[in-house]
This record gives structure tokens, sequence and C-alpha cells, in this order.
């Protein structure tokens, strides 16, 4: 086989059994086509892998568009790297086999199919960002385009972001993690099969590559399991997927030969393929991802021999055009959906999501037509590509460094955040962080550091209460001791395991322990501050507060606040960026409550935690009736993002709880 692959012309259909085309997979790797015609002149072009990957980039789209009836769209992935990792071993094992494989041609016609496209993207999202974003999703978009630049965005993405919370998360380069798993998999793949090839020859490989794939596909569903972000997105969990691509190419599987076993299995695997589209979230990918990734494998499989029905289905030119143009399909349609959601804070109402649909395929073509097939047909010496690639790599990573600076800069926005206001209170970064509780130096104040009278233990919405409760204790010559860390429920007992970010949160189990072993100990304690966020009456929360009262202490329960939708300051950012003057967002005021909202967050707490509350005799803290505006006497913000106060809260709320106090003592 050559070094170089030729391109399918996209007005050249009948022509395309000629040509070899390698894309990046996640949307594919490449298209349908397999070339070896520089030695033997076997031409091979497979329709039906093309309209697989249309199939797979329709799913994906319409999952991220919100439709109902796609929630499982997700799986088109899974379904792209079984297809990528069939083709490029087809082509890997047939240059080994030839004694004609260079890693520098690999590589290089790696950069020349996914980078101009990539980059393309990359550079009109940086656009994007300056246009729409605010100040923290501005950072972030830097940060994540550095990690996307050299292909390690499914790293980035695996210790921040869940996939699946899309309407939390709109980071507009979050689905590269997929083409991460793909460059990473092909460092290592090659070098896998050479060393096959070397040592047991290529025709007996299926018992070393199922063994990978076994342990791969056990790595995955242990992770489900214990660390669903390094699940998702690392490369040990999905390797499985391109690898039963791989053995489904090495051809050591005997072919169905007789009709019906073709029309059987490759309807089998459709209908499981349209099964894994009604899947949800949980437990995958695991176990419950062999479904797609078995359907696409059982339609390759079977056309080993001969095509069917499902075959014929996929090939038809519509599908199969699709699947043509699916790689900048994939790479276009998510920043506009993701820049919609960040700039309007809503969903996506009918109008736009058809909108959106259009744009992406439109885009699409265009960037098919006059990025990729351009670049693809350029001869370069793979050297030379090598380079270049190199150097925008190194170019995108330097500016994004530079620019995840300019989150604030004026010739992006003319408002000016008050910086006390949009930070936590002062002690939140020292006391409210693992190793916060145990830091005895910083995060025990007052007087009696060794005996001290007051523990403040809950979550991050205790940690509003920080400069209130020193303020108070302070006052009365008593000393506080912040046990408490943001996303734990300190105080909480909990039968089941608790986790966070799909990881067992080991420290937040420790930290529950400590508390009471801290209670038992530390018997200069006379005051126990709780707070959680929207807490409700349930069997955990009971035992916890049956469990302190035992201790005969003086326990109070801080209460909610009122909670905005978005973070203030984002919103009011997006209000004064350049563009809002030609298209503003929603007149409504971004710094007032919006007490329909925080009424019902808050109502539905309230409806089982004060019964439970009163019964158990504790005394509740409600700041409600104090904050009727979100500012101070002196005209400053109380909150640093949507429900946590600033220094500036906290401190609002000392004299009413200096006064709830009084009252609570003199009975």
């Amino acid at each position: 086989m050559s070094h170089t692959e030729p391109q399918i012309e996209n007005k050249h259909r009948k022509t395309a059994g000629k040509r070899l085309i390698l894309q990046w997979p996640t949307v594919p790797m490449a298209r349908g086509t397999l070339d070896d015609s520089a030695h033997n002149k076997v031409q091979t072009y497979l329709p039906y892998i093309d309209g697989l990957r249309g199939l797979s980039v329709l799913a994906i789209l319409l999952f991220h568009l919100d439709i109902t009836y796609f929630r499982g769209g997700f799986v088109g992935v899974d379904i792209f790297f079984v297809i990528s990792g069939f083709l490029i071993t087809k082509i890997i094992t047939r240059e080994i086999q030839a004694s004609h494989f260079s890693f520098a041609t690999f590589y290089a016609r790696r950069i020349k199919r996914t980078f101009p496209a990539l980059f393309a993207m990359m550079f009109a999202s940086s656009l994007g960002a300056i246009v729409f974003l605010g100040r923290a999703e501005f950072y972030e978009f830097f940060k994540a385009l550095r990690a996307a630049s050299w292909d390690v965005s499914n790293i980035y993405y695996s210790h921040a972001t869940d996939y699946f919370a899309i309407g939390n998360d709109n980071s507009p380069l979050l689905h590269t993690w997929s083409l991460g798993i793909e460059e990473q998999f092909y460092l290592i793949w090659p070098l896998l099969l050479i060393g096959i090839h070397r040592f047991w020859g290529l025709n007996r490989s299926l018992i070393v590559l199922a063994t990978l794939l076994t342990a791969s596909l056990a790595v995955s569903e242990y992770l489900v399991h214990t660390d669903a972000l390094q699940a998702f997105y690392l490369l040990q969990s999905r390797a499985w997927e391109l690898s039963l691509g791989g053995v489904v190419a090495m051809d050591t599987i005997p072919a169905i030969k007789r009709q019906r076993g073709i029309e059987l299995y490759s309807a089998l695997g459709l209908v499981m393929i349209g099964i894994a589209l009604s899947f949800s979230e949980t437990d995958f990918p695991g176990l419950k991802a062999l479904v797609p990734c078995l359907g696409a494998a059982l339609i390759i499989y079977t056309a080993r021999q001969g095509t069917g029905l499902v075959h014929r289905m996929l090939s038809l030119p519509l599908i199969a055009f699709i699947g043509l143009i699916s790689y900048s399909l994939y790479l276009w349609h998510w920043p506009m959906i993701a820049f919609y959601k960040s700039y309007f804070g809503s969903g996506l109402p009918t109008h736009v999501k058809l909108a959106i649909g259009v744009a992406s395929f439109g885009l699409a073509y265009l960037s098919y037509r006059w990025i990729e097939q351009p670049t693809r047909n350029m001869k370069v010496l793979p050297a030379a590509v090598i380079s270049c690639g190199v150097i925008a790599i190194a170019v995108f990573i330097v500016g994004g460094n530079i620019l995840k600076h300019a989150d604030s800069a004026g010739w992006r926005m003319n408002y000016s955040v008050d910086e006390a206001a949009g930070q936590p209170n002062d002690l939140y970064k020292t006391c409210a962080v693992e190793g916060g509780a145990y830091d005895r130096r910083h995060c025990i104040i007052g007087p009696n550091k060794d005996r001290y009278e007051v523990i403040l233990v809950g979550d991050s919405f205790a940690a509003n209460y920080i400069p209130t409760v020193l303020a108070w204790a302070q006052g009365r010559g008593l000393t506080v001791r912040i046990f408490l860390r943001g996303a734990c429920q300190t105080f909480v007992e909990r039968e089941e395991p608790v986790f966070r970010q799909g990881k067992r949160d080991s420290y937040c189990m420790d930290l529950t322990k400590a508390f009471y072993k801290t209670l038992d100990e530390d018997t200069s304690i006379r005051y126990i501050f709780l707070g959680l966020m929207l807490a409700h009456d349930n069997g955990d929360l009971r035992k916890s507060l049956e469990r302190i009262d035992g201790y005969h202490k003086r326990p109070y329960y801080l209460g909610d606040v009122a909670s905005f939708p978005d973070n203030p300051h984002e919103c009011q950012v997006k209000k004064n960026l350049l563009l809002t003057r030609w298209f503003p967002r929603s007149h409504k005021d971004c710094l007032a409550f919006d007490q329909e909202y925080a009424g019902k967050q808050i109502g539905e707490s309230h409806a089982t935690l004060l019964p439970l509350l009163k019964e158990m005799k504790i005394a509740y803290f409600d700041p409600l009736p104090f904050m009727k505006t979100p500012f101070d006497k002196q005209g400053h913000f109380l909150y640093w993002d949507n429900g946590h106060l600033n220094q500036y809260g906290g401190l609002y709320l000392v004299p009413y709880l200096t006064a709830f106090m009084d009252k609570q003592l003199e009975q």
C-alpha cells in the first residue's frame, strides 16, 4: 500500500472505491474506503460505513439538541469508535504486511485529516468565546482550548465535568474529549499491531486482542461504579470499543457465508443500536456500551462475505452523504448549542433547534468542501505536515494562555465586577476546601484554640455563615472551629457511599466520622451550628440529628438563603458584553431576586425539614425575612455566585443572627 491516501472527491461517488479516506473518528476517523491500489490494484469501497457514520452523527446531533426520543444519542460516539478501530486497523495491517508502514506517514495522515477542520473550529469558537461568554466561562474555555490543542481534553474534562450535565456545563469544546481518546489510542495501536506481527503473526492476533479488549471492558465496568468520570472520559475504559473494531478488521473470525445469516445478524446489529438510543446515562459506558458497539460490529462483520438489506439501507445516498461530512458536522454543531445556552441562559426553543440543525449541516458541508477536502489532497512531505501540526498546537496553546487572562478586558465588555463581591468570604478557600476541617491553625478562630466552644459544620451553604458565626462568637469571647467542606453533608451519616463527580468521596465520608469523633473528644463544645443546601427529611438526616442531640450540646440550624437561577455576576457581565447592543439578552434584572424561583427551591426543602427540626427541638435561623434585597445598606452585592454569600453577605446577617441567638439563650 502506498504511503499516501488519495481522497474521494465529493462529486465522484462512482469512483469512490478507488480512494482511501481517513478522517478522525469521533466522528469517524476514516471514510468507508480501503485502498491498497499502489500494490495490487484491489479497491474496496464500503458505502454502508458512511451510512453507519451518518446514522451515528445524527444520533449525537439530536441528543445534543435535547430531542426527547434520542436521549441515548450519545452512543453515536461509541459506534464511531468501533468504525474507526475497524478502518484504521485494516489500513495499518495491510501496510505492515506489505512492509510499507511508516510512523511518520501514519501521523502525517492523521494531522492532514483532522487538524485543519479541528483548528478552524477552535479558532471560530475562540471568537465566539470573546463575544458570548462571561468571565468564568471565558477563563475555562481557554484552559480547555489548550487541552484540546494537543488532544488531551478528555483528561482535562475527566477532572472537571459531568458530560451528562450538559444543561449546567456548556463548554463549547466539551465534544473534543473523544478526539483525545482516539489520538491517544493511535499512539499505542500501531506499536501493538507491529509487535503482534513480529512475534505471533497477524493471523494469530485474536487471542491477544481479545485479551486486551476484555481487560479494557473490565476496567470500564469497574470504573463505572467507582469513578464515573474516568470511565466516561479516559482511554483505559474506552480502548475496548476501538479494539472491537480492530478485531473485526483482522479477519480472524470466520465469515458468515449464507445470505440468510447476513440478513439476520446485520438486522440484529441495527436493532441493538436502536435499543441503545433509548439508554440513560446511568452506568455508562461499562457493559451497557456493549449493546451499541456489538451492534455496529455485527453490521460491519456481516458485510465481509456479502451485503444485506441493512447494508443497502445504510448505503442510500442521503445517509451516506451525511457520513461523508460527519467529522465536520460533529465539530461544528456543539459549539453553536453551547454558546446559545451560555449566552441566553435557557434551553433550546423549537425554532432554535431547527436553526442550529440547519446551520450545522451548512457549516459541515462548507468545512468538508473547503477545509477537509483541499488539505487532504495536498501533496506535502510527512515531515513538513508534522512540523506544521506542531506549530499549530504551539500557537493555540500560547494563544490560550494569553487570552484566558482577558476575561474582564475592556475591549470585551463594559462592566466592572467588584472583586470582593465576586469572591467567597475570607476563610472559604482555607477552611471550606478539602483538608480545611483539620487545619487547626487557621480554621479554629478565637482565644481558646485548645478548648473551643463553637463548631460550624455542614457544606458550602454552611460556609455562607462563616463571617456571621465568627462575629457573633467574637462578641461573646468564644472560639469557633470551622468543620466543613463544599458539596459534603459533613454531619450526615449515610448508609450508602457518597460520590463526588462520579467518584467515591472517601474524604467526605471520613470527615463525617471525624466530626462525631470530635464531638466525643472535644468536651468544651457548647454550640453546634449546622447548615446544608436545601436539606430534606430523610432517614440519614433524621438519624444524624438524633445522634447530635444525644451529645446534649445546643444545636442550631442555619437556613438557606435565596438563590438565583443563574450566577448574577456572569449574567450581568453578559448583559454588558459588546455584543449585547445588537443581540440583547432578557431584560430581567440579573441582580434582583427571582422570588418565584427562590420560593420554590426553598419551599420544597422547608416542607420536610422544618417539621423535622421542630420535632427534634432544634432552633432554626431563617434568613429570608431579612433579605428582601441582595444588597446591603452600603450598596454592596451580597452574593459571589447564584447561591453563596460573599464576605459582605456573611457580615450583613450578623445583627440578625445575634438577635436570634440572644433570644434562644434567654429561653
